[in-house]
């Protein structure tokens, strides 16, 4: 038993920690065929780039049920485990701990596993914490056996065997630059702090034609080209193996079938992001709304008296539900009617809150108008304001409800009305320098995953819509060709020419007379 829990990783897997076959469709399934492939490729010491399907389980597998098997198997061993988030390292850490506080696996690795790991922790003797754990070593290191962190995390006096990384990346990551340059610098952050001989194992999928895993894989690409082999390989997988990729033909994962697949794409309703999670490509120009184009600033030219300041509303609350997320845009309009979005964030506040907030804006701009989408305006905002406002005696904001439309498409096409505004640069945005103090990163967020048969949240995007409802864009000082300015002579000879039927009848008579008489 021990010598296959350390050399069988499927049968550690199901016979030990307890991953079975059979398993409701709710719980993880394993697959004999694609889940005993995946363990015998991560049993192979190499460095790895895994691009396989979500929902494949491949984060148990490889983030859970490995690093258990890497830690029975190497004395002194270090894995650092981390994910896009501390919190999702976290729940990895929290299945690893509860595996090896297993009876079974205490009775077969004793050398290895403390058979009270919590008091033991209480007492000092071994580190047993939802950021690191330590069991039985045969020499003194600094390092835990298996410790967590999350992207962007600085560390400090560690020098890892093994880095497993685990869904670095996700929507939020890719659909700014700087989120994308964020998880990029990590990566070659990394590089250096891991020890001389370190094994990487990197499990994910795509999310965007300039995410990390593409950067890898074009890095790859040119050390083959260069030196005939590269230090990963890279191994990556359709959810299908069929070429018109609607579920037709062969599944990766026995589970899934066509009908479960169709599910899937209906419930994430955004082609973009379906066919990056489970077919591992890109379709950038089939049902792209926002090209992303878009001109930044970081300081509108001039002083703000010379602009008209106007903040949109909407709002993520009404009397039927409690508060949602809230989109508040803030937007300068120059005498040109070009468009400086200021502000363009989501925010989770009550109507309170929401109120507060709109003061605090207020005295940094000093709006000429606020508007708010009008129906939750009059159900759930007005009184609340009107009896604060009155109560406490405070300034009159110059708040108004805006008609957003009753048709089922009017939100739709009234966002999809100000793309070609970015492309023209009539729009531009403020720059982002960090996510959670960025100004406009939540509106870049929301354009970058809006698409044709998108239902992602669109607070901020409707609430940056909204503003067309209260101003007008575009540039008004278009250079205008000028009509040359005759005289009433001119301009009757003009009409002459151009109308005067008879006139022109007798011209040509006259003109045929002199031809017939000098013939």
């Amino acid at each position: 038993m021990r010598f296959l829990c350390k050399t069988d990783l499927y049968f550690l897997m199901i016979r030990v920690l307890g991953y079975r076959e059979d398993d409701p469709p709710d719980n993880p399934r394993v697959d004999p065929k694609f889940h005993g492939w995946l363990c015998g490729e991560l049993e192979k010491p190499i460095n790895t780039i895994y691009l396989l399907p979500r929902d494949h389980t491949k984060s148990t597998t490889a983030g859970v049920c490995r690093v258990i098997q890497r830690v029975l198997k190497i004395v002194n061993i270090s894995i650092l485990l981390a994910s896009r988030t501390l919190g999702r390292s976290k729940a990895l850490m929290g299945e690893i701990r509860a595996h090896l506080s297993n009876v079974a696996l205490i009775f077969l690795f004793p050398d290895r596993l403390v058979a009270d790991p919590v008091n033991s922790s209480k007492k000092g003797k071994f580190k047993w914490t939802d950021e690191g754990l330590k069991v039985k070593c045969t020499r003194v290191r600094s390092d835990d056996t298996v410790w967590v962190t999350g992207i962007g995390k600085t560390i400090t006096g560690f020098h890892p065997d093994e880095i497993v990384l685990d869904d670095i990346i996700d929507q939020e990551t890719v659909a700014t630059e700087t989120q994308s340059n964020k998880s990029k610098m990590w990566w070659e952050y990394l590089q250096p702090i891991a020890s001389t001989r370190c094994i990487f194992t990197v499990l994910g999928t795509f999310y965007d034609d300039f995410d990390l895993y593409h950067e890898l894989l074009a890095k790859i690409d040119k050390e083959i080209q260069e030196k005939g082999s590269a230090r990963f390989r890279v191994i990556k997988r359709p959810v299908e193996d069929s070429e018109a990729m609607d579920g037709s033909g062969k599944f990766l994962y026995s589970y899934y079938n066509q009908t479960h697949l169709a599910e899937k794409r209906e419930d994430i309703a955004n082609d973009r992001v379906f066919f990056n999670q489970y077919y591992n490509v890109t379709r950038t120009d089939t049902d792209k709304i926002f090209r992303l184009n878009y001109q930044e600033y970081e300081k509108y030219p001039g002083e703000l008296h010379q602009y008209e300041r106007i903040c949109t509303v909407d709002p993520g609350f009404s009397k039927s539900k409690s508060a949602d997320n809230t989109g508040i845009t803030i937007c300068l309009y120059d005498l040109r009617n070009r468009v400086w979005v200021e502000l363009s964030k989501r925010y989770k506040v009550t109507v309170v809150e929401l109120l507060n907030l709109l003061y605090t804006f207020d005295e940094e701009y000093n709006f000429d108008s606020i508007g708010i989408e009008s129906g939750t305006w009059q159900d759930a905002i007005q009184d609340i304001f009107d009896y604060i406002i009155s109560s406490e005696g405070r300034k009159v904001l110059p708040i108004f409800p805006l008609k957003t439309g009753t048709h089922v498409d009017a939100k739709y096409r009234r966002i999809v009305g100000t793309a070609g505004y970015l492309d023209k640069g009539i729009v531009r945005l403020r720059g982002d320098t960090d996510k959670d103090e960025g100004y406009t990163a939540d509106l870049k967020t929301e354009m970058y995953y809006f698409s044709s048969n998108s239902r992602q949240k669109d607070d901020v995007l409707d609430s940056f819509a909204m503003q067309k409802l209260i101003h007008i864009w575009g540039d008004v000082e278009e250079e205008i060709v000028k009509k040359k300015t005759l005289s009433p002579e001119e301009e009757l000879e003009q009409w002459r020419k151009q109308f005067d039927t008879v006139g022109l009848a007798l011209a040509r008579k006259r003109k045929s007379q002199k031809i017939l008489a000098r013939w």
